[in-house]
């Protein structure tokens, strides 16, 4: 029997605590409005962009929106530089959704996926949505442990090793014996430095806005002081201010 699986790096995302949010919006239609808007800007911006940082076509990309979860992937091919590119568009698909008001928690894997048109689902699918679930914690999103000697093997044809792992170092950070999750505020995603800033004091004016909630469980506080923290970081390393 045909074996229906490629080999594919894959991004599952969670947008945290929407399903809370969509439960609101029975009753508010401006809140419906809000997450529509949203999904369909990633549908548009994600989906569409077919050629990679260095303006190289990239075939096989796919998405699939469904519920709560986004699933983007692309086959893993020799000299494409896709895995590269998939961490690049997950940078710019949180940068995004937080613009708009939601964080988002996920996991990158590598490995045997099916993923034509609304049907995804595989090992590496798996993979992907277990450290979204049990790695990740917070909103950031993790890669598996092998994710990251894939990206230098399959590099962009035009990179040696050494460049290949210059680009990653600038996507990634870990925390002691961590997973590689990605440092997606960062500077070169901005036009200019007052954009950086301006967006910077908006998530900034939205954490806070969040931490002051009384209600807000344990759990969800803690995961927003260490995206606090985190943002601090980004200010500190691009002294935004």
């Amino acid at each position: 029997m045909m074996d229906i699986y490629q080999e594919r790096a894959v991004a599952f995302i969670h947008l945290m605590e929407l399903d809370s949010i969509i439960d609101e919006s029975a009753d508010d239609s401006a809140q419906a409005s809000t997450i529509l808007a949203a999904l369909k800007y990633v549908e548009e911006n994600t989906a569409g962009k077919k050629h990679n940082v260095w303006g190289s076509e990239l075939p096989g990309k796919r998405m699939t929106i469904f519920s709560n979860s986004i699933a983007i992937s692309y086959p893993v091919e020799y000299d494409s530089g896709a895995l590269y590119q998939l961490l690049v568009d997950v940078c710019h698909l949180q940068l995004n959704l937080l613009d708009r008001g939601f964080f988002v928690r996920g996991g990158v894997s590598i490995g045997k996926l099916y993923h034509e048109g609304n049907m995804v689902f595989g090992p590496a699918l798996v993979e992907a949505r277990q450290l979204e679930a049990k790695a990740a914690k917070y909103a950031r999103v993790v890669l598996s442990q092998e994710f990251y000697q894939e990206a230098l093997e399959y590099r962009y044809e035009a990179h040696t090793i050494i460049e290949e792992e210059k680009f990653l170092s600038q996507l990634l950070l870990k925390e002691k014996k961590d997973n590689y999750y990605l440092d997606f505020f960062r500077i070169s995603e901005f036009n200019t430095r007052n954009e950086a800033l301006n967006f910077h004091k908006k998530i900034k004016k939205l954490l806070k806005n969040r931490l002051k909630n009384k209600a807000l469980p344990k759990k969800a506080r803690r995961k927003l002081i260490w995206f606090k923290k985190y943002l601090k970081y980004a200010k500190d390393k691009y002294a935004f201010e």
